[in-house]
């Protein structure tokens, strides 16, 4: 109901025909009159009130809680579409963030477990380090001591007199060669006995023999 509706020059609300004017006055069939408007006097263009108005003409004559209410349902649609998509929005960006926060988590650990190894190697590496250090010390002082041996200088003492001491063997030696000439010198030269001829053989043996030997001494 539009309680609000009637003539503005007549007051009638009720009527077959009513217009209203470019000047937003509302005048009955009896009212009217042509190219001015019957309140202000202006001059002016009038629109016959009829359900053939258009949208913007109409929304004039509507209930303003309803068109409240439509256009609040509409607004709730459109917040309900926006919201929709916020929502899926957001739950892209929850899963994303999950995912990377994982990723994170893992990376993290990762990066723990290799600090813990450099730790350990840096560690290991000291110990080697100290190891070497003690074996290249070892090494130095080996060296030093052998070539300390090597160079060490020898006493020079001024040379005295020495006699020779003759061997066992030389004493042997020199005996046998005694021996021996003297055999040759004191051998009889023209010494002849009975039975001379039988051992005449095993004499010069003898004799070889013993020249041999006295040859050998001298060589050696």
């Amino acid at each position: 109901m539009m309680d609000w509706f009637h003539c503005n020059k007549c007051f009638k609300t009720e009527g077959n025909t009513f217009y209203v004017s470019s000047c937003s006055h509302i005048c009955c069939e009896a009212c009217i009159s042509k190219d001015i408007c019957c309140i202000c006097g202006t001059a002016c263009r009038y629109l016959q009130l009829s359900n053939n108005l258009k949208t913007q003409e109409r929304v004039y004559f509507m209930n303003p809680v309803e068109m409240g209410k439509k256009q609040f349902e509409k607004i709730t649609q459109v917040s309900i579409f926006q919201r929709q998509q916020i929502d899926r929005v957001l739950t892209f960006f929850k899963q994303k963030s999950s995912k990377l926060e994982a990723k994170l988590t893992e990376v993290c650990k990762h990066n723990c477990h290799l600090e813990r190894q450099l730790e350990d190697l840096k560690k290991e590496n000291c110990e080697l380090r100290v190891i070497l250090s003690q074996n290249k010390m070892s090494a130095s002082v080996l060296e030093s001591g052998r070539f300390s041996k090597i160079l060490k200088p020898i006493a020079i003492t001024s040379p005295t007199p020495v006699t020779p001491i003759r061997s066992s063997y030389q004493v042997s030696r020199s005996y046998s060669e005694e021996s021996l000439e003297r055999h040759f010198q004191n051998r009889p030269t023209n010494m002849q006995t009975p039975g001379s001829s039988m051992l005449s053989g095993s004499s010069s043996t003898y004799d070889l023999t013993c020249l041999l030997l006295l040859i050998c001494l001298h060589l050696t």
